[in-house]
């Protein structure tokens, strides 16, 4: 089988996958939530459950594992901790945003979807250098999300309300991600702040030397996983 082939029937794989209805119905149920139940952390936590976690074999969703959908895409991220950060975000006034490191595109539908109800007049872009994100026409219609293939270097010294680095998690990566857009942001969202699988000197140490040099107005830690472990973690900081 040809790659071209290989790539085109994959593609219709993931277009058809239950998980993809999922997907659509937890943007929907963000659209009706209530002002009140918008920054309701539990709320949230429970629309990303529904909306179900990419399989990943590891076992690190710990008490969030049942909630890990058996095959196909998902979210690669722990509810609770999505969730936080984006009661975190409710409170910023937030025109544009950027996600750097699309993937599936699960987070940056998701995070679109919930910032765009906040914030109406929203633009938002998600750009990774790989093609991943099959089911973006099925997502375009519903929610203001561009996606390009192309890294931060292209769009270095762009200005955007928030930016959300979470792709090359090397410590050169997250640092050039940081230097091209994240820096010139107001708020800068990074994920695999405490990652115990990214490694320790990736982006946990580029994030410990960012918060040390004490020159934002805001820090949000957000590390909350299964007792014993570090897992993922979110790291959002406000100018």
């Amino acid at each position: 089988m040809g790659i071209r082939k290989f790539l085109r029937r994959r593609r219709q794989n993931i277009q058809n996958d239950p998980n993809r209805r999922k997907l659509i119905q937890g943007i929907q149920e963000i659209f009706a939530l209530s002002d009140e139940d918008l920054r309701d952390e539990a709320v949230l936590v429970e629309i990303i459950r529904r909306v179900g976690l990419r399989n990943d074999p590891r076992g690190l969703y710990g008490d969030e594992t049942p909630f890990m959908n058996g095959a196909g895409e998902g979210l690669h991220q722990l509810p609770r901790q999505l969730a936080k950060a984006m009661t975190v975000l409710s409170r910023q006034e937030i025109g544009s945003f950027l996600e750097v490191g699309t993937h599936s595109g699960y987070t940056a539908s998701i995070l679109t979807a919930y910032l765009s109800r906040l914030n109406p007049d929203l633009r938002a872009l998600t750009i990774d250098p790989s093609q991943h994100f099959w089911v973006y026409g099925k997502i375009r219609p519903l929610i203001p999300l561009e996606y390009r293939n192309c890294t931060s270097e292209d769009l270095r010294g762009e200005k955007f309300d928030l930016v959300f680095i979470g792709g090359d998690h090397s410590y050169q990566g997250v640092r050039r991600d940081f230097e091209n857009v994240g820096k010139v942001a107001r708020v800068c969202m990074f994920h695999d702040i405490n990652d115990e699988f990214v490694g320790f000197d990736t982006v946990p140490l580029f994030w410990s030397e960012l918060v040390e040099s004490d020159r934002f107005a805001e820090v949000h830690e957000i590390l909350d996983c299964a007792p014993g472990r570090k897992i993922m973690g979110i790291g959002i900081v406000v100018a």
